[in-house]
C-alpha cells in the first residue's frame, strides 16, 4: 500500500472541516471528506508529524481499528535538505507537509518525483491522487461522451512519478509511424509532468510473424528521447511468451492505466487504428488496486529475472532494467 506521511496540522484542519450529514450536508461534500478519511484509516500505512498531544475523537478512532494499516506518531519532522528526499524513500510515498513558503513547496515538487501536498491545496491534491469524480472508464472509439480521442487526455489523469513501466504485446509492432502515433506520444505525455530523470521500463513480446531485434528498437527509442530532450533511464524487455490477452497496462507510482486493446490506438493521421476499446485508470490510493497492481508487477518481475539468466539475455533485455516498481528482483 501508499506510505503516506502527514502533518498534525492538516490532519487538524481535515477534521474541521467534517461536513453536517446529509441531508444538511452535500452528497458530494460528505462522500469526498469521507473518502480522505478511509484513506488515512485504512488504506495506508500512516505516519504522523509534528504530533500534539492532545484529546480528540477523530485521532482516537484513526488509530484504533485499523484494518491491516500502520500508524506512527511523531513530534518532529526533519526537513530534508535542499527539500531533496534520501535515496532510500519508498517511491510510493506521498506527503502532506505544513509548509507554507511556496518557492519552497515548488522545490519540493521539482526536487523529487514523488506526490506532495500542503495546507493551502491538499483538498485539491487529495482529488487529483484519487481521481475524484473523475470518469475512470472512457471509450476509445467515436463518441459523444466519455471518449478518449488522442494521447493528450492522459493529462487529465497523469500524477508525479519516478518510474514508468509499459507492458504490451504489441507495442513494438508495425513501422515508426506507428510508434510516433502511439508509444512515443504516451511517453511524452508522462514526460511532462516529469520532474526529474525517471526510469523507463517497456516490456514487449519478441515477435508473432517476426523475431524484433531488441538493440534496434532501443536505438528508435533512445533517437526519440534525444530529439524531444526527455531525460529518462530508458530499458526494453522482449519475452519469449506472449503477454496475457488482459494484462496490457502502463504503471507509475500512482497510477495504472489498462487497456482492453493493445495501446496502438491511433494512426499517423490521429484517426482510430483500433476497433473500439476501453482504457481504465486505477488510483492506487484505492488498496484493492493496489494490491492487484503488486500482483501484477510480481509476474513482470519474474520474466525479467528468468530472462537475465539465460545465456543469451542480450537478446531480450537491453538498457535500464532496474524499474523501482519492480521491488521484487532479486
Amino acid at each position: 500500500m501508499l506510505q503516506t506521511v502527514l502533518d498534525f496540522s492538516i490532519f487538524e484542519d481535515f477534521v474541521n472541516l467534517q461536513p453536517k450529514q446529509i441531508p444538511l450536508g452535500s452528497e458530494e461534500e460528505n462522500y469526498y471528506w469521507l473518502s480522505f478519511w478511509n484513506y488515512l484509516k485504512n488504506g495506508t500505512d500512516l505516519s504522523i508529524i509534528n504530533f500534539k498531544e492532545t484529546q480528540n475523537i477523530f485521532l482516537t478512532s484513526l488509530t484504533t481499528g485499523r484494518k491491516g494499516t500502520k500508524i506512527k506518531l511523531s513530534e518532529n519532522f526533519k526537513k530534508p535538505y535542499k527539500n531533496i528526499l534520501p535515496r532510500e524513500t519508498n517511491i510510493q510515498s506521498v506527503f502532506f507537509i505544513d509548509e507554507e513558503d511556496e518557492n519552497e513547496q515548488q522545490k519540493y515538487r521539482n526536487k523529487n518525483s514523488l506526490f506532495f501536498a500542503f495546507k493551502n491545496d491538499y483538498k485539491i491534491k487529495w482529488k487529483e491522487l484519487s481521481l475524484f469524480k473523475k470518469s475512470k472508464i472512457l471509450s476509445v472509439e467515436k463518441a459523444e461522451k466519455l471518449q478518449f480521442h488522442s494521447w493528450s487526455v492522459l493529462n487529465e489523469y497523469l500524477l508525479p512519478f519516478s518510474d514508468l513501466i509499459i507492458f504490451d504485446n504489441f507495442i513494438f509492432s508495425g513501422n515508426k509511424k506507428k510508434l510516433q502515433a502511439n508509444l512515443f506520444k504516451i511517453i511524452k505525455e508522462f514526460s511532462k509532468v516529469a520532474s526529474v530523470k525517471f526510469n523507463l521500463l517497456i516490456v514487449s513480446y519478441i515477435g508473432y510473424d517476426f523475431i524484433l531485434n531488441v538493440e534496434k528498437i532501443y536505438d528508435t527509442l533512445k533517437e526519440f528521447l534525444r530529439e524531444e530532450k526527455i531525460e529518462c533511464n530508458p530499458g526494453i524487455v522482449l519475452t519469449t511468451n506472449a503477454i496475457k490477452r488482459h494484462d496490457r497496462a502502463i504503471y507509475s507510482n500512482y497510477l495504472r492505466i489498462n487497456s482492453g486493446d493493445s495501446f496502438n490506438y491511433f494512426k499517423s493521421d490521429g484517426t482510430f487504428a483500433t476497433k473500439g476499446t476501453e482504457i481504465t485508470f486505477f488510483p492506487l490510493c484505492e488498496n484493492e488496486k493496489y494490491i492487484t497492481t503488486e500482483n501484477s508487477l510480481k509476474k513482470i518481475s519474474e520474466i525479467i529475472d528468468n530472462l537475465a539468466k539465460r545465456e543469451d539475455a542480450d537478446k531480450y533485455l537491453i538498457g535500464n532494467i532496474k524499474n523501482k516498481l519492480l521491488k521484487f528482483n532479486t
